[in-house]
């Protein structure tokens, strides 16, 4: 039997706070992500961009219907 669903997606996110240059700048925030068992793997800057990679991977961008990211 295979492991493998073809209707189910698994991602791996890694956020981290870096600390800004700036005195008193509040830290930027930025994220991994890894669909598997694809590996396709992405580097952003906004959470929204994050939203938006994963809703590729579901029908008719569901994730973007229910407005929890942006459009395009």
């Amino acid at each position: 039997m295979s492991m493998v669903e073809p209707h189910v997606h698994v991602f791996v996110i890694r956020a981290r706070s870096e600390p800004r240059e700036i005195p008193g700048a509040a830290p930027e925030w930025r994220f991994w992500i890894e669909h598997l068992p694809g590996g396709e793997q992405h580097y952003y800057r906004e959470f929204s961009e994050v939203l938006r990679f994963i809703a590729g991977y579901l029908p008719n961008r569901a994730l973007l219907r229910e407005g929890t990211a942006d459009e395009p």
